[in-house]
């Protein structure tokens, strides 16, 4: 059922787009036909890109009627039949029509991306210009398209790019995301990989998404020295080497046997063999 209504839709846009053409013609007014997107999309309600690809896919299967028929009888859906619209648009229509008889019986057996190799490959055998002229062409449409994803998030897309350049940048992104993945950034790699991309875009260094580093422990300093808290009294007792300072001028009269009285008072001095003498 979806792909009947889906060859309906088509059908009917293919009529619109043929009406306005031959009003334009007969009138002489050429603007008559270059609004068939806006009224696509105001009956629809659609957005004036799928109203556009909608134009552009029905009129590439207004020229192939067999693909169409395809459709309306359920054998291809619409994905297949878009890309045969797609795949053949860049030949003329005996050409279109006959590359697409020869995929057509085997194409509902097909993946959209099986098909699109099968018929790119008849493409290539016919005229082998037609793909690089299909993609010069589209290349003109060229731009970087901004839109939001269903998820609330936003997409942020560069289209019709040239191969090269869209493959050397896809292998920077890489590589840039491995370098910052091994230097500890968080993440898989595809959310790396948008996160340089971003970055760039924005021009934003992208080492600067490294993750910051560990806090360097600072040298501990050296504790300052105890100092006592000394009591006024024993602020006021002198210390051993006043003591001895305080001493020394009667000791070098005194002999040693004296000395050691005046130094241990009270205590009796030891001679060998000698009288116990009571101090001064």
């Amino acid at each position: 059922m979806a792909s009947l209504a889906a060859a309906q839709e088509a059908e009917a846009v293919i009529i619109l787009a043929r009406r306005r053409a031959a009003q334009a013609r007969d009138r002489k007014n050429p603007h008559l036909a270059g609004h068939v997107t806006d009224e696509i999309a105001a009956a629809l309600t659609l957005t004036g890109r799928a109203a556009t690809r909608l134009l552009e896919v029905s009129g590439g299967l207004a020229r192939l009627p067999r693909v169409l028929a395809a459709q309306h009888s359920g054998i291809i859906d619409s994905p297949r039949a878009a890309v045969f619209a797609d795949e053949l648009a860049s030949l003329g229509d005996t050409d279109a029509r006959q590359a697409a008889g020869l995929v057509l019986p085997r194409a509902g057996g097909l993946t959209t991306g099986q098909l699109r190799d099968a018929l790119r490959k008849i493409v290539l055998s016919i005229d082998p210009e037609a793909v690089r002229r299909r993609r010069e062409r589209a290349r003109k449409d060229a731009s970087v398209q901004l839109w939001e994803e269903p998820s609330g998030n936003t997409a942020l897309a560069g289209r019709e790019l040239p191969r090269a350049s869209a493959i050397a940048a896809g292998a920077t992104l890489t590589a840039t995301a491995r370098w910052l993945q091994a230097r500890g950034a968080e993440g898989t790699l595809d959310q790396l990989r948008v996160l340089v991309f971003t970055a760039s875009v924005a021009g934003q260094p992208v080492n600067t998404l490294l993750p910051d580093p560990p806090p360097t422990a600072a040298a501990s300093p050296m504790p300052a020295p105890v100092r006592p808290v000394l009591t006024p009294a024993a602020r006021a007792r002198p210390t051993v080497p006043a003591a001895l300072a305080a001493m020394a001028p009667h000791a070098a009269a005194l002999p040693v046997p004296a000395l050691c009285r005046r130094a241990r008072p009270g205590r009796a001095a030891a001679g060998r063999g000698g009288p116990r003498s009571p101090g001064p």
